[in-house]
């Protein structure tokens, strides 16, 4: 046999000897990669993976067993949850504004809530208390706490009462003077915070008079008997009428 016969035959078993080699190599990575998963799949679903442990954090009106009956899992594996569709979930409540859903191994969810804050409280017909939005949206049933919001009573149209809100939260000074607001044939009014009398506002011009009345409160609030006040009238342009309760007098000031 010739020396190039020999050196044709040494490649040839050479090529073959890898291919086989990669071959076996290849089937015992699949095997391991399978026994991995396998093992993996075994673990996942062992108890200590099961999550059991709940963390929320951010949440103020809402109680941490609402949201987590907010869930609802196909399966309750850690591996299996997807943090996104428990986001989603979470979401779907009118007082959530956004939510971060992390997994801290092996059986704990940490759910931190960034709730809308409610602008008033709206009474309805069976005087049932429920939060509402700066759009004057329901957002759900009230719950105690201290939130010092207004109340709009059910005979007031909605927009209306939260249009006056909007321009009363632009003063610091009168944001927190409002304890509910209630409506007449006269137009809106007010109730004091401080002493319940009854400051009646009208249908507009609310951002002038908000002003006027600010204005009066700081200037006569030491000089004024509220206990005999009946309402303070904004409605009249360039002055502001105090309605006392003995014998009906009316002062302009």
């Amino acid at each position: 046999m010739s020396k190039k016969s020999r050196n044709m035959r040494k490649t040839v078993f050479r090529r073959v000897f890898l291919s086989v080699f990669f071959i076996i190599a290849i089937f015992f990575v699949f095997l391991s990669i399978e026994k991995i998963k396998l093992v993996g799949a075994n673990l996942a679903e062992r108890p200590m993976f099961t999550v059991k442990n709940y963390i929320v954090k951010g949440n103020r009106i809402l109680k941490k067993s609402e949201i987590v009956n907010m869930l609802n899992f196909d399966s309750k594996q850690i591996f299996d949850i997807d943090n996104k569709t428990i986001e989603d979930m979470i979401e779907k409540s009118p007082f959530i504004d956004s939510v971060r859903v992390e997994k801290r191994y092996p059986s704990t969810l940490f759910i931190e809530v960034n709730e809308f804050e409610p602008y008033a409280l709206r009474v309805d017909k069976n005087n049932m208390l429920y939060f509402v939005n700066i759009h004057g949206e329901i957002m759900g049933e009230y719950r105690s706490g201290d939130y010092n919001l207004p109340t709009i009573r059910n005979n007031i149209d909605i927009d209306l009462a939260i249009s006056f809100l909007k321009y009363a939260s632009k003063s610091k000074f009168m944001k927190y003077k409002i304890s509910e607001i209630l409506y007449s044939k006269k137009g809106l009014s007010f109730l004091l915070t401080d002493n319940s009398v009854n400051v009646i506002v009208g249908n507009d011009n609310f951002e002038k008079k908000i002003i006027a009345f600010q204005d009066f409160y700081k200037k006569y609030f030491d000089q004024l008997d509220y206990n005999n006040i009946k309402s303070i009238d904004l409605r009249f342009p360039y002055q502001i009428v105090v309605d006392n309760k003995k014998n009906d007098s009316e002062r302009k000031l």
